[in-house]
């Protein structure tokens, strides 16, 4: 018979609970930039692409990452017949990173069955497997939200000894920004790590002159997830 379970962390997050599966950990590593080729943004440095297979088409997987410098996600796609129940899933960045740069990531996404068996395992009341300690959790230290302006520099820090990466959840948010007289520059939302935190920025992906855009202002929202000894 359930009881019920909600465990929360410091920042009043809910970490574990019994009614909703806990994304995990699959896979981390590095992904690498190369020559920038992405059309409308020739002032960006280079871009990356990663691509994640899911399990089944119930899944959502999430990316998060820590770059040296500042990345902006601009697009997620599905390169199997280009729907939403394609399984294999491709995130496209743009970065101030020079060509040949290394990017850190972790992916999480849910896990159909446990690895192995442990001491303790949670699982909610349709028998689904929301928490186990084979495990690596999912850990959300924060969401971080704001205006993008240009130009935006604005670092967060969190608890000492800690590493962070970042979510973009509104990979196609740019700016548009009047600076001169028929002379419109476009911006991209990027994050990058931070001793003890991250950053959220802005950079140039292309000014374009004889344009009267009017200047245009997005909000952006970064979720920031506690990668230690991940």
């Amino acid at each position: 018979m359930p009881a019920g379970l909600t465990i929360w962390n410091d920042g009043g997050t809910v970490q574990i609970t019994d009614s909703l599966v806990n994304p995990v950990l699959i896979q981390k590593g590095t992904i690498t930039t190369v020559t920038n080729t992405q059309a409308g943004a020739p002032e960006a440095a280079s871009m990356a692409s990663f691509s994640y297979t899911r399990p089944n088409s119930s899944t959502y997987p999430m990316l998060a990452i820590r770059p040296s410098g500042l990345t902006g996600l601009t697009g997620i796609g599905f390169v199997e017949n280009g729907t939403p129940t394609s399984l294999t899933w491709v995130w496209d960045f743009l970065s101030t990173q020079a060509v040949g740069t290394t990017i850190d990531y972790w992916l999480f996404d849910l896990k159909p069955t446990p690895t192995s068996s442990k001491l303790f395992e949670i699982y909610d009341t349709a028998g689904n497997l929301a928490f186990s300690l084979a495990e690596k959790p999912m850990r959300i230290r924060s969401v971080l939200t704001g205006t993008l302006t240009s130009p935006l520099t604005s670092t967060t820090t969190f608890d000492s000894g800690r590493t962070y990466a970042s979510l973009l959840t509104r990979w196609t948010e740019r700016l548009l920004y009047r600076a001169l007289p028929n002379n419109t520059q476009q911006f991209l939302l990027g994050v990058a790590g931070a001793t003890n935190g991250v950053q959220i920025g802005s950079f140039l992906l292309v000014a374009t002159p004889g344009d009267s855009t009017p200047t245009l202002f997005g909000d952006y929202q970064v979720v920031v997830m506690d990668v230690t000894n991940y």
